[in-house]
């Protein structure tokens, strides 16, 4: 069986790029089985420490890309 891992995912910290808040894509992604998300946000690292605490709240493994 196949394991799905989103890799180029963009938060609302990548201007007009990101559609998805990140407890949301965390909790889309603890609900639908998918074990990590990568999170490539354009010209930022904002996000990536909200991301971490969001997912590892949720069971999902960030991945900082």
């Amino acid at each position: 069986m196949r394991t799905y891992v989103p890799i180029r995912v963009h938060s609302p910290y990548s201007i007009s790029e990101g559609a998805i808040h990140l407890r949301d894509l965390a909790a889309f992604a603890a609900r639908h089985a998918i074990p990590a998300v990568a999170v490539a946000d354009t010209d930022t690292l904002a996000g990536a420490y909200s991301i971490r605490d969001a997912r590892l709240a949720k069971g999902v493994q960030p991945i900082h890309a």
